[in-house]
């Protein structure tokens, strides 16, 4: 999807992010200054109704299993 874009992979996760929920402040890793700059641009991307909606429906929580970390850890988050 985002090569039909001419976009990065990342650069489509961050757009997804960013515009899905605007109060959102995604701290995104960068080893270049390559890096950096498209995760600027990214942030000015507008992905239009029908590319969020394949983005939401695909990494809807509901496609989620398993739990975030081992069993013996879970307990640990409450702390």
């Amino acid at each position: 999807m985002s090569q039909n874009l001419g976009i990065t992979s990342s650069q489509l996760a961050l757009a997804w992010l960013l515009q899905k929920q605007k109060n959102l402040v995604a701290i995104p890793g960068s080893k270049s200054i390559q890096h950096i700059r498209e995760n600027i641009a990214a942030s000015n991307l507008e992905l239009d109704d029908e590319i969020m909606h394949l983005l939401d429906k695909t990494f809807d929580d509901s496609n989620t299993y398993g739990s975030r970390y081992p069993s013996m850890l879970m307990g640990e988050l409450e702390k």
